[in-house]
């Protein structure tokens, strides 16, 4: 798809003398813009860049950037005339067959140097009454405001700029001009790289890259974008269930519950639990437990009030029972103690050998060092000589006869690497299994001491007066309801703490199929194409244009930087002068032929000021010129080869020679 073809350029310059300029018609294919040295070519030229606001591939922006005979003075009949106005305007269509005419002017009494005027049809190849609106250029908004002329030639060109990382962390868009010197080459630093500097990088990081990757339309740029944004989000997931995760373990803690064992970092679990002890001491749902305390208030309370002598034979009963039930709890308490004492204990032998293990990787991990460096040793260790003293040293347990070989330094610090993974995750283990056993030690003490409470309560009851109503029963009810209370609140913020982990599952499992659509590799199989396809149309090219510094064979494209390479070295080091010259027409013209077989975004124009440059061969510039008559888009060549260079050069080729003269290129216009 060729996005934009020029028609016409027309500069008009308004002086005292009368009214000065060039007319320029262009046609579908290859055009060749004669005209001699110094005579106004390149800034008839850079004025096509001017009119679309990308001059800052000139060096600066607005009028500045254009030659004083554009905006100061021109020579005319021997006398230097002051210029009062001047303008470019240019005629372009998109391939929709839509044509609009762009005017910006470099010099006017009026009309400011950052406005572009455009005309909703033709205007220079035949006049016609039609409307127009203007936009701003190089100002805040240019390139996403409706008024702002960049958004409009994008728009008009079909080119949805894709947003790009920046050296700040952010997100900027990939700004229009910094796309044109991939097709476009200007004469004064368009031929000093594949991809000449432009005034200002935009804050854009691998700003090339991503110019070429637009071009070729390439996966790469939305995957990689998509990469930062699944970084960032699972960053902050992390956080989010991080913070969940200790919110429900303080709220487990503050209960005496059993604390959940979650994992450190997101999964998708079907849900959350929180699990107390009941009466039994056995683990069960807040939601279950809160029913029996319910179902027992509401019994205790149902009943009427009992007199001691009521019950007397039942607390005599109880009495034994209680103190039946101290001892046990008693005998259980002491048990979870030994335990706990047992895997502290565990706990401090593993995190001590953690520290003794990362210190023997540090240690064989600088011996490994040394041993790459040349030194022996890996060697010393094998043969039982310790590399400090030189001294013997066993080497093994095993007996002296036998013909095992010990680890050497690689293999040893791989086993310590998981002997220490092991470790940590045993020390988490054994740490949960403390807490957890500290939550049930923390719930069977107070059992043991309400236990012990009613022990004194029933004792006391007995010794009492047997006509005054029981306190057990009263203080027991109290009890539950203080409970019951503490569990509504903990169940309350238990509820917000579940659906926050609705949100957070969600958010993950939104996660991992972003994550599972982003191809393996950086690269998707189509882009692996597109660079394979453009590597050889790369080569062909070389060898078409009698490319000879280096072998052709040798020459890939580097996935790094897009960029031509030899034995992982820029091309260019090893290129004379005229061939770095033929790398860049390759580059340019591989580029739009990748794009033209792969759908990508290439305009379908390219333009080359001066591709002679460096003394080329006529030969090179005659292949240059016969490539170029065969593509299918827009190419203009800015040349100052004689009439009749161009004429042998280009014999049996369909182009549209533009002959400006000998003289000046700006000259009195007739109507």
């Amino acid at each position: 798809m060729n996005r934009i073809k020029l028609n016409h350029l027309k500069i008009t310059i308004d002086t005292s003398d009368g009214v000065f300029g060039t007319d320029i018609p262009f046609q579908d294919g290859f055009n060749v813009l004669r005209a001699r040295n110094t005579k106004g070519k390149s800034s008839t030229l850079n004025s096509i860049l001017y009119v679309l606001g990308i001059e800052e591939m000139l060096g600066g922006r607005n009028a500045k950037t254009m030659k004083p005979v554009l905006k100061d003075k021109l020579s005319f009949k021997g006398k230097e005339v002051p210029i009062l106005e001047s303008k470019v305007q240019l005629e372009i269509s998109n391939h929709r067959g839509e044509i609009i005419t762009l005017t910006r002017w470099i010099k006017s009494p009026s009309i400011d140097e950052k406005l572009i005027r455009v005309h909703f049809g033709t205007q220079l190849s035949k006049e016609n009454k039609v409307n127009f609106k203007d936009f701003y250029v190089h100002m805040k908004g240019s390139a996403s405001e409706n008024a702002g002329f960049h958004t409009f030639l994008s728009n008009f060109l079909e080119w949805k700029l894709p947003e790009v990382p920046t050296f700040d962390g952010g997100d900027r868009i990939l700004y229009i001009q910094t796309i044109f010197p991939l097709f476009f080459v200007e004469q004064t630093k368009g031929w000093s790289s594949f991809y000449s500097p432009i005034s200002g990088s935009f804050g854009i990081r691998d700003l090339s890259k991503r110019a070429f990757e637009f071009l070729l339309n390439m996966d790469v740029t939305k995957n990689t974008k998509e990469r930062e944004e699944l970084k960032i989000t699972k960053a902050l997931l992390a956080n989010k269930w991080s913070s969940l995760k200790q919110d429900v373990e303080e709220l487990a803690v503050a209960i005496h519950a059993e604390i959940p064992s979650l994992p450190e970092k997101p999964i998708l679990l079907d849900e959350l639990s929180l699990n107390v002890y009941n009466d039994n001491k056995k683990l069960v749902s807040i939601v279950d437990r809160i029913f029996e305390l319910e179902s027992s208030i509401k019994e205790k309370e149902n009943y009427s009030v009992v007199k001691i002598s009521d019950v007397a034979t039942k607390y005599e009963k109880k009495v034994k029972e209680q103190d039946l039930l101290v001892l046990q709890l008693q005998n259980e308490i002491n048990s979870i103690r030994q335990d706990l004492h047992l895997e502290r204990n565990n706990q401090q032998s593993m995190s001590e050998n953690l520290k003794n293990l990362e210190i023997d990787l540090k240690r064989n991990q600088e011996a490994e060092k040394l041993y790459k460096l040349g030194s022996d040793v890996d060697s010393s260790f094998s043969q039982g000589v310790c590399p400090t003293c030189n001294q013997h040293v066993e080497d093994s347990l095993m007996p002296p006869e036998t013909s095992i070989q010990p680890l050497g330094l690689s293999e040893n610090i791989t086993f310590i690497k998981e002997q220490i993974n092991t470790l940590r995750f045993g020390i988490k283990q054994s740490q949960k299994v403390i807490q957890n056993k500290q939550s049930k030690l923390t719930v069977i003490t107070e059992h043991l001491d309400n236990a012990r409470r009613e022990l004194r309560l029933y004792k006391s009851e007995l010794n009492g007066n047997p006509q005054l109503p029981t306190k057990k029963e009263l203080e027991k009810l109290v009890e539950l309801k203080i409970h019951l209370n503490k569990l509504y609140d903990v169940s309350s913020s238990y509820e917000k703490i579940e659906q926050r982990f609705e949100v957070i599952k969600e958010e993950w499992r939104d996660y991992l199929s972003r994550q599972e659509t982003l191809p393996k590799d950086y690269f998707s199989e189509l882009d692996k194409k597109k660079l394979t396809y453009f590597e050889k149309e790369f080569v062909t090219l070389l060898e078409t244009f009698s490319f000879s510094s280096i072998n052709t064979d040798e020459i890939t494209i580097s996935h790094d930087k897009y960029t031509p390479i030899v034995s992982g070295f820029d091309i260019k080091f090893d290129s004379s002068a005229s061939d770095n010259i033929r790398l860049i027409w390759s580059y340019v013209i591989a580029i739009y032929k990748t794009s033209q077989k792969f759908s990508g975004n290439h305009p379908g124009l390219m333009v080359f000021d001066e591709p002679g440059q460096q003394q080329m061969a006529v030969k090179s510039q005659k292949q240059l010129f016969e490539v170029l008559s065969k593509t299918k888009g827009q190419a203009i060549v800015g040349t100052s080869l004689e009439p009749e260079e161009i004429k042998e050069m280009t014999k049996n080729q369909t182009l549209n020679v533009i002959d400006l003269g000998e003289d000046y290129i700006i000259k009195p216009l007739t109507k």
